[in-house]
């Protein structure tokens, strides 16, 4: 964290092994190499602790995969797979970059996740001002992602069976399926939702269509009547 600083980063660390091989000119590049990283860890002012026991990045020519083990935020175990097909779209900004991501996690505690009032603060003009603008390859990421959990909870709520696969590029999430049961509910949500950075940057109205199907659904389930 001192070699590299981050805003609003507390602390860093970790046990980073690597060995990579750069050859070729900027437009004809070839690689070959892993990055492992053991105990990583990392605090950021008023949130948990996020630690992966393990990482290990492999690279090629054709692509740059990560495979993390073993990870905890909070009180959610997660692990994922990351896999960029063409990693030196990077370095072209006429082109977009394809990832591909695979998330799972045994179960989910959004409890935790929850941000701090410093977070939030609207007198905070500093954290404001930091989420008025994304890098400029933002834009240009196709993300491809699978997201399992066995269970998601969420204050007295719990699902289970949840699976999310999507596809999000340009502010817009496409969802093949989101299905998950609670209860004896279950659903299969797919759809669209557009101008996702105009909502979480400018506080602008998203749109889109979302279609639900469902074997049983009881609406008892999802409406707390006191």
């Amino acid at each position: 964290s001192k070699a590299f600083p981050f805003p609003e980063m507390n602390s860093m660390g970790g046990l980073v092994q690597s060995k990579i091989q750069l050859s070729g000119t900027h437009t004809n590049l070839k690689t070959d190499g892993d990055i492992e990283i053991q105990g990583f860890s990392y605090k950021g002012n008023d949130m948990p602790v996020l630690s992966i026991d393990k990482i290990q990045s492999l690279f090629t020519d054709h692509q740059i995969s990560i495979h993390a083990r073993d990870g905890m935020f909070a009180k959610t175990r997660f692990g994922f797979d990351l896999v960029l097909p063409e990693p030196f779209s990077f370095m072209n900004p006429q082109v977009n970059i394809p990832v591909e991501i695979k998330l799972y996690s045994p179960e989910i505690n959004l409890d935790n996740w929850l941000p701090q009032d410093s977070w939030v603060d609207s007198t905070n003009t500093e954290t404001k001002a930091q989420m008025t603008y994304l890098p400029d390859f933002i834009d240009r990421l196709q993300i491809s992602l699978i997201a399992d959990a066995g269970k998601i909870v969420f204050q007295q709520d719990t699902t289970r069976a949840n699976q999310l696969i999507a596809n999000i590029a340009k502010e817009k999430i496409e969802f093949t399926s989101f299905t998950g049961i609670k209860n004896n509910s279950d659903w299969n949500i797919s759809g669209n939702i557009e101008g996702i950075y105009g909502y979480l940057l400018e506080q602008k109205t998203l749109n889109g269509k979302l279609n639900i199907e469902s074997k049983y659904l009881n609406f008892n389930d999802f409406v707390n009547i006191n």
